[in-house]
């Protein structure tokens, strides 16, 4: 917002404004109008199918993603009689930065 004009930018700043205004559109609307843009979102760029694993249902009249499973805060899958990796200790190298 300009108060005092004192620079004399004003009406500069305004007309660069009004350019800006009229030069507004909306990219995902032109995107839903171009049948070329709107065939570069799915779900795999080598196939038409879907995504099997996306699964959508209507709220409110609009497609909604379905929420998979979670699980409670700090639970993890059980992992039973699996080994994911061994924990070795750090040894430390000169150059190395203290802990």
């Amino acid at each position: 917002m300009v108060l005092e004009d004192s620079l004399g930018i004003g009406e500069e700043l305004e007309q660069e404004m009004a350019r800006i205004v009229d030069s507004y559109q909306c990219e995902w609307q032109t995107t839903l109008n171009d049948p070329q843009r709107l065939a570069l979102f799915r779900s795999f760029v080598n196939s038409d199918q879907p995504d099997e694993a996306v699964q959508r249902h209507e709220l409110r009249g609009q497609p909604q993603l379905l929420q998979t499973e979670t699980l409670p805060e700090g639970e993890l899958p059980s992992g039973r009689g699996r080994r994911y990796a061994t924990l070795t200790p750090f040894r430390r190298r000169r150059g190395s930065a203290p802990a």
